[in-house]
């Protein structure tokens, strides 16, 4: 693994000064943590930690889970526990200290525990079944179940293993394919993906192939793990092989890749302890002290390194061309396909950015006003014309310029100085969109929104319903100009005329669009509400949040540039594939997870009459996400009391109602994220009057 993926961190104040082993996620989505203080589940909203009356020490580690949903750990005092239906019970003691305890499960669901000398198999009644024989004298390895149900584990020095199938156990002996130069095996490790199996000896570094009939090993490779001295944890998910250190960092690999097997870590600033991937993809990457890493997609990249350095606050895309960007300290880069050593244009933030057609020529407001910067010469041009706030390119040398006085037509005079020429408004300019014909343009000023003639400098004034127009933003497609108001929503402008308007909403409430990019008939824009995707009408698509990988929703500036999403947020700046947005978003989930009456859990389904007595009604529903807990809403409404739906956020997913009369219910709730429902759950209940 290369660049080190977006992610989000959970659960950070939880596991203060706590160091998470392992986690494992159950059939009702609810997640367990092992810890060095006991054991912790998680529902999705709060955090119980569950207790055994019999466990003698509390660094709990090394999850298994059955085809049942029944979960398997255990402790560093030789204890084994079963948690079944959420209640954590010993079901087996190790007769005696051991420094290697293993655990594992076979396809019929054989709890196979071992120490670092025998085998003891239970059964799913939690009864020893089978014990290895006590005349074979050895220490072994980590446990690995063969795709016929064997349970093997190396013999540690030496060419053999332990197996156990059928009640049985036995030694095997492991040999050497032809041309594999035979040496002493100290410790295998084995992996399978969806066609080979594999053993690794951590020790030496050596990659074999292992055939599971013939117990034959052939190298195929080292283990390159730098630095060597580093001690590397082995943690398999699927087709990749994750390697955590004793030190920091961890990494990855697929384990169809040929030849040597390079490792360079990521998160070094993290102790890594365990790697899982759940039941909606999300990775989870449990630390010692600091929550648990949560990446939603691995490919999706962090923040770029290159530009960790600059405070990026301006992005200004040539649609063919290079992509420059803007600092907070006055710095202007430029990136093709290499970033470019950043140039010194002033030692103000940078506002405003534009690169000049057919030039090597960009102007900005870092100068403390208005100048340009010569990329091919490294020249800088000062003009003392004003506060840029806004510029528009005409032609190759004529352009029009917004600034604090007005509005003006410019060009480039010999020496780059920028030179007035017309003035077409005479107070404070906001932002310019030109027409595609570019014979036209519609400029918000301190007085509301004008609608310019550019050949003959007339000015003609725009209004809704008589009222000026404060314009948040602009930009035309086509023949079309689309402009963002705080009060009017999107107005849509076609030759000077209002052809269309539409308002954007978030939950109900209207959106205020900071910027927006017209894409492939889709509105990328910036919102109160961080990044969100909308379509021709408003209607919203997707949200880009930690969902898809962006590790913050501070946004500064926002570019689409090679069909790609450059955002700069208070992390610094990602780069997102357009391509991973298009993932089609699902429905969620929701589960009306409890009904209480009067304090107390009422079993669904059993009685939906009430006496009179049964006044408080408390409805607890969930949605199990990770990934899209920002965006889940819950819309709900009690019929008999109101047809009016109420909407709550992710956290908040219960209601109360405290006093019902008597009558006929009906208690109706859904789940929305991006903008998609779930199926609405419905709950009928009647209440009894009085008996007198």
């Amino acid at each position: 693994m290369g660049q080190q993926p977006a992610y989000s961190i959970f659960w950070e104040k939880q596991f203060e000064g706590v160091d998470i082993y392992h986690m494992i996620q159950d059939l009702d989505y609810n997640y367990w943590f092992a810890t060095d203080q006991g054991l912790y589940k998680h529902d999705g909203y709060s955090f119980e930690k569950v207790e055994c009356a019999e466990m003698k020490g509390e660094s709990v580690f090394n999850f298994l889970m059955n085809s049942q949903g029944v979960i398997y750990c255990m402790n560093l005092n030789q204890q084994v526990f079963q948690i079944k239906d959420g209640v954590c019970t010993v079901v087996f003691n190790f007769p005696k200290p051991s420094p290697n305890n293993f655990l594992i499960m076979n396809y019929t669901d054989e709890l196979v525990v071992s120490d670092s000398e025998k085998l003891f198999v239970l059964n799913k009644e939690n009864q020893v079944v089978h014990t290895s024989d006590h005349s074979i004298n050895y220490s072994h390895g980590s446990t690995f179940v063969l795709k016929n149900g064997e349970v093997i584990a190396h013999r540690l020095g030496m060419h053999s293993v332990i197996s156990y199938s059928n009640k049985k156990t036995c030694i095997k002996p492991v040999k050497f394919a032809a041309g594999t130069q035979q040496i002493t095996l100290e410790s295998l490790q084995f992996f399978r993906n969806s066609t080979k199996t594999f053993a690794i000896d951590r020790d030496k570094k050596r990659i074999y192939e292992f055939n599971e009939k013939t117990f034959e090993l052939k190298q195929s490779g080292y283990l390159e793990w730098n630095p060597v001295s580093e001690v590397p944890r082995f943690y398999q998910i699927e087709e990749l092989l994750w390697l955590g250190s004793n030190i920091s960092g961890v990494s990855s690999i697929n384990l169809s890749h040929s030849g040597n097997w390079k490792f360079d870590k990521i998160f070094n600033d993290y102790y890594i302890s365990y790697v899982y991937k759940d039941r909606e993809g999300n990775y989870l990457l449990s630390t010692f002290d600091q929550g648990v890493i949560v990446i939603p997609n691995l490919n999706v990249p962090d923040v770029k390194e290159a530009l960790k350095l600059h405070s990026v606050t301006r992005f200004n895309s040539e649609k063919k061309g290079d992509l420059f960007l803007g600092t907070r300290n006055g710095l202007v880069i430029r990136y093709d396909s290499l970033f470019h050593e950043a140039q010194l244009v002033g030692d103000k933030r940078i506002e405003v950015l534009f690169k000049l057609k057919g030039t090597d020529i960009v102007i900005t407001d870092g100068f403390g006003g208005c100048g340009s910067y010569d990329f091919k010469s490294g020249s800088i041009t000062t003009s003392i014309i004003g506060s840029l706030k806004d510029f528009a390119q005409l032609n190759s040398n004529e352009f029009v310029i917004g600034l604090n006085s007005g509005l003006y037509r410019v060009h480039l005079d010999d020496f780059d100085h920028i030179v007035k020429d017309q003035q077409y408004i005479s107070e404070r300019i906001y932002k310019i969109a030109l027409t595609s014909t570019a014979k036209y343009m519609y400029v918000s000023s301190s007085k509301g929104l004008n609608y310019v003639h550019i050949p003959s400098g007339k000015v003609r004034s725009l209004l809704y319903q008589n009222l000026p127009i404060q314009a948040i933003y602009m930009q035309t497609s086509g023949d079309k100009t689309y402009i963002s108001t705080r009060s009017r929503g999107i107005l849509v402008y076609q030759s000077g005329k209002l052809v269309d308007r539409f308002t954007p909403l978030h939950n109900g409430t209207p959106l205020y669009l900071y910027k927006f990019i017209l894409h492939e008939n889709l509105m990328y824009a910036n919102t109160q509400h961080g990044l969100i995707v909308l379509n021709e009408k408003g209607k919203i698509v997707r949200y880009i949040d930690r969902s898809v990988g962006l590790s913050a929703n501070k946004i500064v500036d926002f570019e689409i540039h090679n069909n790609q999403l450059w955002v700069s947020h208070s992390r610094g700046v990602q780069v997102l594939n357009l391509s991973n947005l298009q993932e089609p978003v699902t429905p969620p989930k929701l589960i009306l997870s409890g009904i209480f009456v009067n304090n107390s859990r009422h079993k669904m389904g059993l009685k939906d009459k009430f006496g009179s007595s049964d006044k408080k009604f408390q409805f607890e529903f969930k949605v199990h996400t990770l990934k899209y807990r920002d965006n889940i809403v819950y819309h709900f409404k009690l019929e008999g009391v109101s047809n009016e739906w109420t909407t709550q956020a992710y956290e908040n997913h219960q209601v109360t109602y405290n006093a019902l009369g008597p009558g006929n219910y009906r208690f109706i709730v859904k789940a929305e994220s991006n903008g998609f429902f779930s199926s609405p759950i419905y709950y009928s209940f009647s209440i009894s009057a009085p008996y007198y």
